[in-house]
């Protein structure tokens, strides 16, 4: 579910028990996941009497009397024993029961107030209010993000000071997996590019042969990087996270020289800087957002790379990427 929003989704558990009851029922709040400006809410109930049913589920504000008014779930399934029923309000509660309810942005939007999920019951012709506190600055109101795995995908291209390993210039996309480590986040991956051979080096390719607009461009060889690093966005300003990624970086190529095919491994450290859109932070009372909840940065990237083959090249690296991070767990 998660990987399929792509970017915005976030699991959330509580940081103390957060359960309320009625003469006929005791129901605990388990989960909140947050996918872009909707959310997912799961509640279990712990105790229930014979004969209880659930006639509505909203979200309220704080301020208002329990049960009264509110903003109703787009959907609401009953699970049991791994069973879902659609309809919640379609079957007598029995213990263990779990309730999950899909609320779509127009209540999402409503979280960064102070807000409460209340339950109406129904037992015998008779209703009773189960109201369980949602979102609050108290700090047993806290949720914690549960998910620490995310995909990292930076796209983008650099040029080089002077020729490394032969090569003038790259372009990549790489697909990475990242870990967060509290307010940092270690990742690693690979990918795959293209790499720009110097002429002295390679024969140049020749593109519109024998016409006036025939030109040499330099020869293009495959690229497959291998990347470990770590980074992170200290400073935070709505929507928008600033800060760095670290990066060291080992990438093989094939080169297609004038005296036959030569291989070349180039390696170097990349620093990055970037500027990213994301989630404020918090992005409700109690719910941690920012940008590990995902986010699209622009990178400015520069470093140093050398060659051990092909005459032990050292120079600078500078060029731009997007990243694209999205939570996966």
């Amino acid at each position: 579910m998660c990987f399929a929003a792509l970017f915005g989704c976030a699991r959330y558990s509580p940081v103390a028990p957060r359960a309320s009851e009625s003469p006929s029922a005791r129901v605990r709040i388990e989960r909140l996941t947050n996918i872009v400006q909707s959310f997912w809410l799961s509640a279990r109930f712990e105790r229930v009497v014979r004969g209880v049913r659930l006639k509505e589920a909203v979200i309220a504000r704080a301020t208002t009397a329990p049960c009264r008014f509110g903003w109703a779930a787009q959907r609401g399934s009953l699970v049991r024993v791994g069973r879902v029923t659609v309809d919640s309000d379609a079957r007598e509660l029995l213990p263990g029961d779990e309730l999950l309810l899909v609320f779509g942005p127009e209540v999402g939007a409503r979280l960064d107030q102070v807000v409460r999920l209340d339950l109406v019951l129904e037992r015998a012709g008779r209703e009773e209010c189960v109201a369980i506190p949602l979102t609050g600055d108290a700090a047993e109101l806290a949720w914690n993000r549960e998910g620490k795995w995310s995909a990292e995908l930076p796209m983008g291209g650099r040029g080089y000071t002077r020729p490394v390993g032969a090569l003038v210039g790259d372009l990549d996309a790489r697909v990475m997996v990242g870990h967060r480590l509290d307010d940092v986040r270690v990742f690693a991956g690979v990918g795959v590019g293209a790499g720009f051979c110097r002429q002295s080096t390679c024969p140049p390719e020749v593109v519109d042969a024998g016409t006036d607009e025939e030109r040499r461009t330099p020869r293009v060889s495959a690229t497959f990087p291998l990347s470990l690093g770590f980074q992170a966005m200290p400073w935070q300003f709505g929507y928008f996270a600033f800060g760095s990624a670290l990066e060291y970086e080992a990438m093989f190529t094939r080169l297609e020289t004038y005296s036959g095919k030569r291989s070349s491994w180039i390696h170097g450290v990349t620093l990055a800087p970037r500027l990213a859109l994301t989630y404020p932070d918090p992005w409700a009372p109690g719910l941690p957002g920012g940008w590990n909840n995902g986010f699209v940065a622009l990178e400015f990237t520069a470093g140093a790379a050398h060659a051990p083959s092909l005459g032990g090249d050292v120079g600078l690296r500078l060029g731009g990427r997007v990243w694209v991070s999205m939570p996966v767990d």
